[in-house]
């Protein structure tokens, strides 16, 4: 949902202990705990005092908090870890100088925190995922549809107006059926207020804010529009349109995704004397064989033999 919606998202692959199922441990980390920085990643979270001692066995509580901790372990703590470059380091959020309440140290060979982003502007660390783009029609169609409640309001109550001349009382009069309300003698009594116009139109606007939204989220593009059955030159040019889409974002993913991911994997696992240490590019070569990467590579092609 963090890269669809805000473009960006992080994924915190740790090793497990030796006898585990599996070798890794994937933790997906909201970005309101995130900050990036240009090669530096800070991670917040909030975890009790016992996690804390779990996860850092050497920690010794400082002064201030050994009390407290000795009396009730599950003390809630905001634990802040940095990344910058591959020194690791992290610290307890509660006032006074960060070097008296480093909780851990070290180094990382690889990344353990990978984060992608859907599109990029220059300039920018936080990518941009399509309900951005399509953030100012979501809020014009909120509001267009909040006007038609109100109108629908309006349309089943009415507005009404009456003369005030002393014998009707308007804070007693209730539009039930049924009701009878006086009047006096010669008066128009209670009469409805004629709207000024109909709010038709609100229809069209929306019927164009939703296609404008759908075709931003790519639910128009990728799905089959109608249910006849499609000709092979049809589900070519379907496919080609799909590349043509999603191809800056897929080659973002295996750039900032799939790579990162393998380089851990392979770190974690030579570390653990599961393989040999294998380096992408000098050791061994990706090869992607996702539909979308064939896709990509029969564009190529069909592009080259046009050519």
């Amino acid at each position: 949902m963090d890269l669809v919606t805000l473009g960006t998202a992080c994924l915190f692959m740790s090793e497990t202990p030796i006898g585990a199922s599996s070798a890794f441990n994937f933790t997906s980390i909201p970005m309101s705990d995130i900050a990036i920085l240009p090669n530096a990643v800070f991670h917040t979270t909030s975890m009790s005092a016992r996690e804390v001692m779990e996860r850092y066995p050497t920690w010794t509580p400082p002064a201030n908090l050994r009390d407290a901790i000795s009396r009730d372990a599950e003390t809630p703590l905001k634990l802040v870890q940095s990344l910058v470059g591959q020194e690791f380091t992290a610290w307890l959020d509660v006032g006074g100088d960060i070097e008296n309440n480093i909780v851990s140290t070290g180094t990382f060979e690889t990344n353990p925190y990978i984060i992608f982003r859907w599109s990029l502007v220059s300039g920018e660390l936080y990518g941009r995922g399509p309900v951005l783009r399509a953030l100012p029609d979501i809020k014009t169609a909120n509001k267009v549809v909040e006007l038609v409640l109100k109108n629908a309001t309006i349309a089943v109550s009415g507005i009404w107006q009456a003369d005030d001349d002393g014998v009707i009382n308007l804070n007693n009069i209730n539009l039930t059926p049924g009701a009878i309300i006086p009047k006096a003698v010669g008066s128009s009594g209670l009469t409805p207020l004629k709207c000024g116009a109909d709010f038709d139109v609100s229809q069209l606007i929306l019927k164009d804010l939703r296609e404008r939204i759908r075709h931003a989220l790519l639910a128009d593009r990728l799905g089959l529009l109608s249910e006849k059955e499609m000709t092979a030159t049809e589900i070519m040019a379907r496919n080609a349109d799909m590349v043509h889409i999603l191809g800056a974002t897929y080659g973002r993913l295996l750039h900032e995704f799939i790579r990162p991911l393998c380089d851990r994997g392979l770190q974690i696992l030579a570390r653990r004397g599961a393989i040999d240490p294998i380096r992408l590019n000098s050791d061994a070569e990706l090869k992607y064989i996702a539909p979308i990467a064939q896709m990509t590579a029969l564009e190529s092609v069909l592009g080259g033999a046009a050519s």
